[in-house]
Formats: structure tokens, sequence, C-alpha cells
């Protein structure tokens, strides 16, 4: 009786795609889990600014041009990038890392679901999405969405998934995709601005709280339904 998608972007791709009715479809945001996703302070002891990535290593994420805007910022010897998990690009990836003799990034093995808040929670700034696929502009990132439950500021891909709930420069940063360059831009913006950082984090919790829990969500579809 009803498709139900993650953002309205996906929505319209599936409807012209096959030529179907808008009224078929249901919005509803993927969220996470507020069991879980706990916002608590950074280690104490980890004086580094941590850049914090995780996932399965597919194409759409992009992590190749993560790991070149580690390249690009080699140099700032106080940022360390950590890349958590395993998958399809992965083997890919970390050759690109040895190739680039890169130090400044850590690459951590796949962790189970209710052991990933230990690294966000160590995160100075969390990456969603920094691929250029239509796939991933349509999307708006589970990362992202455990970031903002976590209270932790994120970068990720511009399109309009993500604008369908989040604003750039008040509950996000959001960056070219596959562009090296402005995905190192805005994590030095992060890395250099404190206000600027925390203002993010907390206006990410409030989103997440308001529209991203699992109660918001199941009242919003029990809305859509009836």
């Amino acid at each position: 009786h009803v498709v139900i998608l993650d953002t309205n972007a996906n929505i319209e791709y599936f409807r012209k795609t096959f030529h179907l009715y808008r009224k078929r479809f249901i919005r509803v945001l993927v969220g996470t889990d507020d069991a879980v996703m706990i916002p608590r302070p950074k280690n104490p002891r980890e004086k580094k600014f941590i850049v914090e990535f995780h996932g399965k290593y597919i194409p759409v994420q992009g992590i190749e041009y993560i790991v070149k805007a580690a390249d690009l910022l080699r140099s700032v010897h106080d940022i360390n990038f950590v890349l958590v998990g395993d998958g399809q690009e992965y083997d890919k990836v970390h050759a690109l890392a040895e190739t680039l003799r890169l130090t400044n990034v850590s690459f951590v093995p796949i962790v189970p679901y209710d052991r990933l808040p230990d690294a966000i929670a160590n995160a100075d700034v969390c990456l969603g999405f920094a691929g250029n696929y239509d796939r991933g502009a349509r999307a708006i990132p589970n990362k992202i969405y455990e970031a903002s439950a976590m209270e932790r500021a994120s970068i990720t891909m511009d399109g309009p998934g993500i604008r369908e709930l989040y604003m750039d420069g008040e509950n996000i940063r959001l960056c070219r995709g596959g562009d090296p360059g402005d995905i190192a831009e805005k994590i030095l913006e992060l890395k250099n601005n404190l206000n600027l950082r925390n203002s993010i984090a907390h206006a990410a919790r409030r989103l997440y709280l308001q529209r991203a829990t699992p109660h918001a969500i199941g009242k919003a579809l029990q809305a859509e339904l009836q």
C-alpha cells in the first residue's frame, strides 16, 4: 500500500524512475538508537584533534577523498584521522594511504554497534559521505544521525537529501563531494573555530532530539499512516 524511503530526494528518484504516484510514498527518517548513542566527553588523554569516520567502505562513502584530505593536512601535526570499519574498498583505501606514506591516518577494525559510541565520543569532528555519487547526495547518512545524537559536529557532502533536515553552518558543515581540498578546508575551519564547532554540535543534538529519535520518528510515521 505504501513505500517507505528515507528522504524526499530518494522518493523523487524512485517516483520518476518507475513512473509511480507520489502518494504511494512516505518519508521516514532513519535516525539512530538513543539508548546507545548517548553524549559523553572526549577522553581527556587524547590530545590530538580527531577526525572520525566509520563505515563499510562502499564506493558511495568516498573514503579515498577523506584519505586525500588527510594528505593535504599532513603538515598540521595535531590532526589525526581515525577510520573505523572494513569492507568493499578497504584494500584500495589502505593502499592509497600507504602510497602517500600518511602517518596521520589510523585504520581501526570494524566494531560492534554498541562499541561504536566509543569512537564517536573520542572525535572532535565526524565525517559522513565524501564521494560524488548522486546516490550519496540523495541520502542522510546513518553516521550523521549518530554524530548528532552524540553531540558532535559533522561534515558531509552537500546535496538535496541532507538539506531536507540540516542547515549548513547551523547544525552541520557541508562540503563538495569528491573534493579533498574542500573537505580539508572544512575540517580546518572547525578545528580553528571552537565556538562554531560547539555551536554546530549542540544544534545537531537538539535537531536529533526533535526529529530523529525512535520516538519522534515513530510519532511522525503514525501520523502519516493515519
